[in-house]
């Protein structure tokens, strides 16, 4: 699905249009799910806003990971299906379904998360219509997830197998031996590991949020103050974090590689939003009783959100130079065609960490890279492309 979007982003010029539409659309649908949570016009603006200046969300857009695009889909479906509650539409209900179905084509894991919130804040609010309007969802959800069977099938040879299992099995959910690629050493993944890295991914949230603690402060103060979208906003509080405590990766991202530190939280993308619906809320009602309270709250929150922001982005530079050194300098000395030999700096992977070392699919482009191995090994490979230099 977002691979789908950077392609239609190519078409448009660049795979970076997508992430722009992507930045863009992040920022009207949540003030469109903060519309359908009944809180006014006044406090979708400010949400709109409070997203915005999220340290996680503009660090994440201006990559290339897929998380932004899954939180536009659950945001909107979430959008439709209390709309479709209020308002008594099967059409809306349908769009829900549609909405939540290409959600879990994108990240099936993050979508059901995000359907049992849905679920917790519909129930509580509009328990009748759910009973009315869900078959009109289910048959949203019909068409992406008979693709997403299709699309299964058609890598793995079984529907039921997502393609994210084929590289390595053992990166998945719940406890015991796991890690991102074979050739890594196992980490054992405990109950109790699972615990620390809930507990530090939680206080990174809070860094990364809208307004940092300034900004999740004036949420919790909405959130405890008034019931406008509280069932739904503290569910998907709740439910969130738990469910990626018995996920390996949030452990992975805080403990054994640097990436929530550098990237921040990204897992945690949706707490993000969903307490930038209730800052906003809580911005607009600090502005009403003590407006200059209000314009310190908002000047403390840029604050804290540079704070965070400005050196994650200046490690981003870093690193991004890092790669175009390397890619500059093969353009110096690469005369194609070329067999071009490369270290294995993470493994004995290609596009790790330099995603532009990547083969065609039937190895016949202009330039062949190889992971580095064994003297023989390597002169053998070299032998059967004698039309090509070696690099």
């Amino acid at each position: 699905v977002h691979a789908a979007v950077l392609a239609a982003g190519g078409l448009a010029g660049s795979p970076r249009v997508g992430l722009a539409l992507v930045a863009a659309a992040q920022v009207v649908v949540v003030a469109w799910l903060t519309r359908e949570l009944g809180f006014d016009r006044r406090v979708a603006a400010a949400a709109a806003v409070v997203l915005a200046a999220t340290p996680l969300v503009v660090h994440l857009e201006i990559t290339f990971l897929a998380y932004g695009t899954s939180l536009v889909l659950s945001m909107a479906a979430a959008a439709a299906a209390f709309r479709a509650a209020r308002t008594g539409s099967r059409r809306w209900a349908a769009g829900a379904g549609l909405l939540w179905g290409m959600a879990f084509f994108a990240r099936p894991y993050d979508a059901v998360l995000w359907g049992a919130a849905i679920g917790v804040g519909l129930l509580v609010e509009h328990r009748a219509a759910v009973v009315r309007l869900l078959p009109a969802a289910f048959g949203g959800a019909v068409g992406p997830l008979v693709l997403l069977l299709v699309f299964n099938g058609a890598v793995t040879g079984d529907p039921l197998q997502l393609p994210f299992t084929l590289l390595e099995p053992a990166d998945r959910l719940g406890f015991g031996p796991r890690r991102a690629a074979p050739g890594d050493p196992f980490v054992d993944f405990t109950p109790a590991r699972g615990l620390s890295a809930l507990g530090r991914n939680l206080l990174l949230v809070v860094g990364w949020a809208g307004g940092g603690l300034v900004g999740v402060a004036l949420a919790l103060r909405q959130l405890v103050r008034h019931g406008t979208g509280r069932s739904f906003v503290v569910a998907l509080l709740v439910i969130w974090p738990l469910g990626y405590a018995v996920f390996w990766g949030s452990y992975m991202v805080a403990f054994v590689w640097d990436g929530a530190l550098f990237l921040g939280p990204y897992y945690y993308l949706p707490m993000t939003a969903v307490l930038a619906i209730a800052s906003g809320a809580g911005l607009r009602e600090l502005y009403d009783e003590r407006p200059a309270v209000a314009v310190g709250a908002v000047g403390a929150g840029l604050v804290l959100s540079m704070a965070i922001l400005g050196p994650a982005l200046a490690e981003q530079h870093d690193r991004s130079s890092q790669r175009v050194v390397v890619a500059e300098a093969l353009d110096e000395v690469v005369v194609e065609p070329a067999l071009v030999f490369v270290p294995p700096v993470y493994g004995e992977f290609l596009q790790n960490p330099w995603s532009f070392l990547r083969n065609t699919p039937d190895e016949d482009g202009e330039r062949i890279y190889v992971v580095s191995g064994s003297a023989a090994r390597d002169a053998r490979i070299a032998a059967d492309h004698p039309d090509r230099q070696v690099v």
